[in-house]
């Protein structure tokens, strides 16, 4: 046979060896979709997704962080906050320290783009005076969750471009909602805060730290125990990022979040989307389950 020849039909069957596997793959995909009860769908991607601290809200699509996460017996440190580009997060951060019984506590809140994924943070944490003494400052000291037994009820509204996109309400230690597919900029994000303190003194001692940040009093709200804000530009010193690298962050989060509409573009829902990109571009899926790695990451360091 003609050397030429032989190299042209192999290169043929190699062809038609890749469309028929991709091919089968659709349709693989695609039936496991349809063969799947509602129910399964959802149990394995929250297996997947609970290993790394997360569970798919099934109803109104996001990703949030559960109760029992394995996180919640790690360290959070201010410096974790500036390591966010690094892991293709551009977000807006708002620490607010401080003082009641003997203690330091950190509210952060947090805004803006993870990954392919828009979404918000509300978390506190502690940490003893002792502690911060022997670190040099709160900006260097390893704070902890709270004990929610405590009673810290958390509430956000969470807002895109003026509209309602995610609400939240839970008693909690970090809360958060994280939604695939949507890239949107810090600044097109807004969120109006609440949190319910386990008695006066302390709602007393956060509502003044808001003001020392620099929040005005008509900005606030303090009723009993709940405290009250708007979350839209910050207040605190933000991490500086090279324009380049910020260009080159948003630009790879916007290619691979159209990547991902454009595969699931059949599916109106996340159970059913996920699903079928686990089936056929399991690399992908994994891509988007690194989103929650990252974030785990970003609030808990390398330990995690």
């Amino acid at each position: 046979m003609n050397p030429m020849v032989y190299v042209t039909v192999v290169i043929f069957l190699l062809i038609l060896m890749a469309v028929s596997y991709g091919m089968g793959r659709k349709i693989y995909a695609a039936y496991k979709v349809n063969e799947l009860s509602y129910k399964e769908k959802r149990n394995r991607i929250n297996k997947v997704a609970g290993t790394l601290g997360f569970a798919l809200n099934e109803r109104d699509d996001y990703f949030y962080s559960i109760h029992d996460a394995w996180q919640k017996g790690m360290g959070y440190c201010t410096l974790y906050d500036k390591m966010a580009p690094a892991l293709r997060m551009l977000i807006d951060c708002e620490p607010v320290y401080f003082e009641y019984a003997d203690k330091i506590y950190l509210v952060e809140t947090w805004k803006g783009q993870y990954g392919i994924a828009t979404g918000a943070e509300v978390g506190i944490y502690e940490a003893s005076k002792r502690e911060v003494a022997d670190a040099g400052g709160v900006e260097k000291t390893l704070f902890y969750a709270v004990d929610e037994k405590t009673g810290f009820y958390i509430y956000f509204d969470l807002y895109r471009k003026g509209k309602p996109f995610i609400k939240r309400l839970e008693k909690h230690w970090w809360l958060t909602a994280f939604k695939v597919g949507m890239c949107s900029k810090s600044r097109e994000l807004q969120m109006h805060v609440e949190i319910l303190f386990p008695n006066q003194l302390m709602s007393n001692a956060y509502y003044h730290a808001l003001l020392e940040t620099g929040y005005s009093k008509d900005s606030l709200t303090y009723y009993q125990n709940v405290v009250a804000y708007d979350f839209d530009v910050p207040k605190t010193e933000q991490f500086k990022i090279w324009r380049i690298r910020k260009w080159w962050v948003s630009y790879r989060n916007l290619a691979n979040a159209k990547r991902y509409l454009k595969y699931t573009k059949e599916y109106n829902n996340e159970t059913d989307r996920l699903t079928y990109l686990s089936y056929r571009y399991p690399i992908l899926f994994m891509m988007i389950l690194k989103t929650a790695k990252n974030i785990t990451k970003l609030r808990y360091g390398d330990l995690a």
